[in-house]
């Protein structure tokens, strides 16, 4: 009589406990494959993929412990602004190399959730990395500059916190 009990309390337990999970619109039986998913795909940023980025000269100099009024801040201004400029005229020069590939990117992208197949989205990674390999040197070699200049003019403390800026810019 008691195994009787116990074995009908543990099954109204269990069903109890089935009925709780499904009400809630949690269903133990559904796999990962079968919940539906966000359709949305990411936006491809491009000047994230080649590492373009332009610094506000005013955030510089904030960041990098130079007073507004000095001469130190005049001349991060200038070479700021001359490192944006220059920036900007690379990402002119290859705007269609960037929008470009962009649009590959994405539409392969979309092809593979489509149909299941990622096999492309190597093919085009090369692709990408090849079309993007003299922006990313130019832009090095830019940055390269402005680090060069920036040490000429910032103390060693004020350059420190230049660097610290920068990649913490560069990871976002």
């Amino acid at each position: 009589m008691k195994k009787v009990f116990t074995l009908m309390l543990f099954l109204l337990v269990c069903f109890s406990m089935q009925a709780q999970f499904i009400g809630r619109g949690v269903d133990p039986r559904l796999t990962s494959r079968q919940r539906p998913t966000n359709d949305k795909l990411p936006e491809f940023n491009v000047l994230k993929a080649v590492g373009l980025v332009t610094y506000d000269y005013e955030r510089v100099i904030k960041k990098s412990g130079v007073k507004k009024n000095s001469e130190t801040a005049k001349k991060v201004k200038s070479i700021i602004t001359k490192f944006n400029r220059d920036l900007n005229g690379i990402k002119r020069i290859n705007s269609f190399t960037m929008n470009s590939m962009k649009t590959t990117v994405e539409a392969t992208q979309k092809k593979a959730v489509n149909s299941g197949d990622f096999s492309k989205i190597s093919q085009v990674k090369k692709d990408m990395d090849a079309a993007f390999k003299p922006i990313i040197e130019a832009i090095k070699k830019k940055d390269e500059e402005l680090d060069a200049s920036l040490e000429k003019v910032l103390s060693k403390k004020q350059y420190k916190k230049w660097i610290k800026y920068k990649t913490k810019k560069k990871k976002k």
